[in-house]
């Protein structure tokens, strides 16, 4: 399933939504691109993205991590972009993940010592390499984020510093540092990590394997240094054991100098195992998955031939075409986006009355608070010309004498307020949901009778398997009638189009235009569905059109709608209210707010 970019629409989203709720968004176009939900949270210190997992070890989601305060060097737009990389091209194949635990295998058993600090040395190598990689993949898609990319890169270079080590060397390559790579002895492997630009996933790996020789050389040297470390331990051990047995002054001198030689050896073997950690940096503190397992299945881990055995030019080749492919798919989709055809007509459906209506439970308490509300906003009446009326308008008589018509007589007129459109989602799907709907339709007719101030109308709309629209007009009482009403399916667009039109025609100098749905955008054309993806694009463009025209929107979602879906399109527009229950409180609350703010303005 594949989603459209904002940048499909004509309004930047940037101009409606918080950088949470523009996170968000981001994160649920590419969780539609790829089929799987995306969860967006912010910790302290944090830039990463990993995956999440069921009881059973199925991979159910992936879980983005944004730091707040943002970490020196790395703007929160571009650290969002880094991190939905990784999701969009692949960085979790588990296949990836198992290669490098098989390679680990080789220094000792799974969660030992030696096969944990193997698999580090492998993991953080791949991160390197996988960084530059997915960046350049997205930047082919958005060409402005790889400029971001660069200069992130560079801020973030000044903060290295030398480390002889194959992953340094690729870091500081990445981050356009050459003084720090050309002192290194692992100074030939800088040029590795460019071979994985506008590549899949396989290249990274296939690099890996190619560098693999290099990475062993640190981690049996690393062994080396931690068996000296034991030994170098043992004997300052055995120096204090005899020094606290000894009760010889002159042996107990000896022995003293004895331990402080091999104490100052210990402290000495532990700077220079410290000064030779694996290099980080704030972009690449990502969590490895845990889903790993001792697995020699050939078919969840790479193959030797896969990884370049059989030709190292000819294998990345190989990647190339795959990841270009891949690219073409995503922009293609992403231009086709918009492309929902306009349906062959709107029919104006007349209410189905013929079947048992359905008696509304009006919330009194929440008509109480409401009244009490709007008389709080009560319009005056204001003077205005008419063609008679209590008292005459000079200027207005000197107009009409030298015009020959007009209004020269002064009366009072009173305005609408507010004017409210509920624009309400007739599908199918809607039929569980239709009769907590009705209840908060009939609580706000309620609230508002006998109110000149404020006008209401209802209007529900669907369409059928052609593409064409189904509108009906629900008057004062008829929302009775809505749970016998047959469904269609859901172009939200539509929704939100038609309730701004209707919202445009009212007198009210306020407007508010309440959408009301159980889910995500579904239309057909023709008998045939119309992709996800552009049923969300023609969405998004709706809202943008009416938020031009009608700022103030409300976006209830009734049932057992996926919030985070909802929320990608329209932010803190978006409001849940799942259940008959949640009626009261919503209008009380929310939407009681909402009201509020529309008639400050």
């Amino acid at each position: 399933m594949v989603l459209p970019s904002s940048t499909d629409v004509t309004l930047d989203i940037k101009d409606f939504l918080s950088e949470q709720e523009y996170d968000r968004k981001k994160a649920g176009i590419v969780s539609r691109i790829v089929n799987i939900p995306i969860e967006v949270e912010y910790e302290r210190d944090t830039n990463c993205a990993y995956e999440l997992h069921d009881k059973s070890g199925v991979r159910k989601g992936f879980r983005v991590v944004k730091a707040k305060p943002k970490l020196k060097g790395i703007d929160g737009n571009t650290a969002m972009n880094h991190e939905l990389a990784h999701v969009l091209f692949d960085s979790f194949d588990p296949r990836a993940l198992q290669t490098l635990r098989d390679w680990a295998f080789q220094y000792g058993a799974l969660n030992t010592s030696p096969n944990t600090r193997a698999f580090q040395v492998y993991h953080t190598a791949m991160n390197v390499i996988e960084d530059q990689r997915i960046e350049s993949l997205w930047g082919k898609i958005y060409l402005g984020n790889a400029k971001d990319f660069v200069r992130v890169r560079k801020k973030l270079g000044k903060e290295l510093s030398f480390m002889d080590h194959p992953s340094a060397v690729l870091l500081a390559e990445r981050f356009d540092r050459p003084d720090m790579v050309s002192p290194s002895k692992y100074a030939h492997v800088a040029p590795f990590i460019h071979d994985v630009e506008g590549k899949d996933l396989s290249a990274t790996m296939i690099v890996m394997k190619r560098i693999k020789p290099y990475l062993d050389e640190k981690i049996k040297d690393f062994a080396d240094k931690e068996e000296k470390y034991r030994e170098l331990y043992d004997k300052k051990k055995a120096s204090m054991d005899s020094l606290y047995e000894c009760t010889d002054e002159e042996q107990r001198a000896r022995l003293q100098k004895q331990k402080d030689h091999d104490c100052e050896a210990l402290v000495k073997h532990n700077a220079q195992t410290h000064n030779e950690r694996l290099p980080t940096t704030a972009e690449t503190r990502r969590r490895p998955s845990t889903n790993m397992t001792d697995d020699n299945d050939e078919s969840v881990k790479y193959t030797d031939d896969e990884l370049g055995d059989k030709g190292y030019e000819e294998a990345l080749k190989s990647s190339e075409e795959s990841a270009k492919n891949k690219l073409q798919q995503i922009k293609q989709s992403m231009e086709g986006a918009e492309m929902i055809k306009v349906p062959v007509y709107i029919r104006e459906k007349e209410i189905d009355k013929r079947s048992l209506t359905y008696v509304p439970k009006v919330d009194r308490r929440v008509v109480a608070n409401f009244k009490g509300l709007l008389r709080t906003f009560k319009e005056k009446t204001h003077e205005a010309a008419s063609d008679e009326g209590y008292d005459l308008d000079i200027g207005e008589y000197i107009n009409m004498k030298a015009n020959g018509y007009g209004d020269c007589f002064i009366e009072d007129k009173d305005t609408n307020g507010l004017s409210i459109v509920l624009s309400i989602d007739g599908s199918g799907s809607m039929d569980s949901q239709n009769r907590t709907v009705a209840n908060m339709v009939a609580t706000m007719e309620e609230a508002t009778k006998g109110e000149k101030e404020i006008e209401i109308r209802t209007i529900v709309w669907s369409s059928n398997g052609q593409g064409n629209m189904a509108l009906q007009r629900f008057g004062t009482g008829d929302i009775k009638y809505l749970p016998s009403q047959r469904g269609g399916y859901t172009p939200t667009h539509f929704g939100i189009e038609a309730g701004s039109k209707e919202l445009a025609s009212m007198n009210g100098r306020r407007k508010l235009l309440i959408l009301i749905t159980d889910g995500f955008p579904n239309y057909h054309n023709n008998g045939v569905k119309v992709r996800s993806d552009a049923t969300v694009s023609a969405t998004i463009k709706a809202y943008k059109k009416a938020m031009r025209t009608t700022p103030n929107i409300a976006v209830v979602g009734v049932g057992f709608v996926n919030d985070i879906y909802m929320s990608s399109m329209f932010g803190n527009k978006y409001i849940s209210c799942r259940s008959m229950n949640e009626v009261g409180h919503f209008m009380t609350t929310t939407l009681r707010r909402e009201i509020v703010r529309v008639m400050k303005r």
